[in-house]
């Protein structure tokens, strides 16, 4: 399965039991202490199980356990999710509205389940005053808002050798401080010296190599109106419409930069 969740990552999902709990769950929803017993003899299972209760990842009723959060098995069609025709969106920004959407996410508190026969679109964001977001369905795809949040949540092993070579450890707040300065020297196409900071993006396709141009979409903070009530969408269709804007842009993955204006006008 492939797990969604607002926030940090809940810490008993880096458990190795977590997954092997929630597929013996799911192919048996609802058992007893002691068949989960046979199937999990570690000593400590126990106090695991507690904390899935506590934190609402199991649910214990009536002396039986089953699992207390969303899997889903199916995609919503795009139609249903918008409630409008799908040419109305033709003309609008799919990036920005790809970024609103996750805005709104962002503002939600979540966890969900979506089994193996489908997948959804993952977003990931890191930065200070230049804000850089990813959305794409691989994990362990080379792009810099994925290998800090990876960094961030001890997943270290899921970046690609490149980035991890290159960047390694460095402090995610002093990276992209001068990674900031890049961007405004080659906004203002002066010389930008050699450095793992300039490395880094070039090599995840932010800039170009031989004209040190932004490659990706570059969009300012501040909201437009498409006509779509992403607040009254529920979480699960958001992920939907992330999907379906994927496929609208034919792309694997998609980075673009957000810009605060308000910052801006201060300088």
């Amino acid at each position: 399965m492939h797990y969604f969740y607002s926030g940090e990552m809940p810490e008993l999902l880096k458990n190795s039991n977590f997954e092997k709990l929630t597929d013996f769950l799911q192919e048996q929803p609802t058992v007893t202490l002691r068949q989960l017993k046979t199937v999990f003899p570690e000593k400590n299972f126990e106090r695991f199980l507690d904390q899935m209760i506590q934190l609402g990842f199991v649910r214990r009723e009536d002396r039986r356990y089953s699992l207390d959060f969303p899997i889903y098995e199916e995609k919503i069609p795009s139609v249903e999710i918008l409630g409008l025709q799908e040419e109305r969106l033709e003309t609008a920004d799919i990036v920005r509205v790809c970024y609103e959407v996750i805005e709104t996410l962002k503002q939600r508190t979540y966890f969900f389940a979506l089994t193996d026969k489908q997948r959804l679109p993952m977003y990931f964001e890191a930065g200070n005053q230049i804000r850089f977001y990813s959305v794409l369905y691989q994990r362990n795809s080379c792009a810099l808002p994925v290998y800090f949040t990876n960094n961030r949540e001890g997943r270290t092993e899921k970046n690609p050798l490149e980035l991890q070579q290159l960047i390694g450890d460095v402090n995610e707040e002093y990276f992209f401080d001068q990674v900031e300065v890049i961007l405004e020297r080659s906004n203002k196409q002066r010389k930008i010296r050699e450095s793992i900071f300039l490395k880094a993006l070039l090599e995840t396709q932010i800039l170009q190599e031989e004209t040190k141009q932004v490659m990706v979409p570059v969009i300012s903070s501040e909201k437009e109106s498409f006509g779509l009530e992403l607040d009254s969408i529920p979480t699960f269709r958001l992920f939907c419409l992330l999907d379906y804007l994927m496929n609208k842009l034919g792309q694997e993955s998609l980075t673009f930069l957000i810009k605060d204006e308000k910052e801006e006008k201060s300088h």
